[in-house]
């Protein structure tokens, strides 16, 4: 007999798993936030009024491409548009990536007075680690599961869809993400500390996370996160993730190409 597991009653103090496991992956990611800044003689007080802004761009950069998604697949599925479609919406990965990477560069822009130089590489490193413990998180709530499967590494995955209760083998997308999300923060992690791709970490990881999150997409099964033609929401938004990084580095080769001008005073 395989593992099974039933999210339908799963609590954690009384709470849900999801929100235990989302802050346990905020205090590991502003340790580690403080931890690589050391080196800085950074205003602690300061930079956690700056993060602090940045999670407040993640709930609501997660909820606004929610709501997105929410609205465009009642426009395809020609559905009535409500309050509901609003205020039912879940969160969406991507968005709240964006909002915290936006929320902190306006955070730091407003408490320090000047752009946040460097500190890419830093968000770079600590959003997978948080990620890991959001899949966890993800698994244990019964939400973004996986396809049905028989294959060995199926889990009799008991939760709850569409207020139905349904067991079923699955194969377990958020662990695997979980893995994928800790090897990538690991991998991140050697980068910055032998200063390799300096500057340009962020881009590493989003490029990185785009290629496995468009890969492990084909293996979940909640639909409601939105489908359209034969990808998915977040496999569109990798797809124009990689297209943007690809020209950039084009652009940024060609950049290098050009010869720089020297301002010869002894010419005039």
């Amino acid at each position: 007999m395989g593992i099974e597991f039933d999210t339908t009653s799963f609590k954690i103090l009384g709470f849900s798993p999801y929100i235990i496991m989302a802050l346990i992956g905020s205090t590991f990611e502003l340790i580690m936030y403080l931890f690589l800044q050391a080196k800085r003689n950074i205003d602690v007080r300061k930079s956690l009024i700056v993060i602090g802004i940045a999670f407040i761009g993640v709930g609501i950069g997660a909820k606004l491409l929610g709501v997105v998604v929410n609205i465009f697949n009642a426009i395809v599925e020609q559905e009535k548009l409500t309050l509901n479609t609003f205020i039912k919406s879940g969160i969406v990965f991507y968005g709240g990536l964006f909002g915290f990477i936006s929320f902190f560069h306006l955070g730091y822009y407003i408490i320090f007075r000047k752009k946040p130089v460097g500190y890419d590489d830093v968000l770079a490193v600590i959003i997978p680690l948080f990620h890991f413990w959001g899949r966890i998180g993800c698994f244990l709530a019964g939400c973004c599961y996986g396809i049905k499967t028989n294959s060995f590494l199926a889990i009799r995955y008991t939760n709850r869809i569409n207020g139905v209760i349904t067991t079923a083998n699955r194969f377990p997308s958020q662990l695997a993400e979980a893995v994928l999300n800790i090897l990538l923060f690991i991998m991140l992690l050697c980068l910055f500390t032998k200063n390799k791709f300096k500057d340009k970490l962020l881009y590493v990881y989003l490029l990185s996370y785009a290629i496995i999150r468009f890969i492990l997409e084909f293996f979940r099964g909640d639909v409601y996160r939105g489908i359209y033609g034969v990808l998915s929401t977040s496999q569109y938004i990798s797809c124009g993730i990689l297209i943007y990084i690809i020209i950039k580095h084009i652009y940024y080769k060609k950049q290098q190409k050009i010869p720089i001008a020297i301002n010869d005073s002894n010419n005039l």
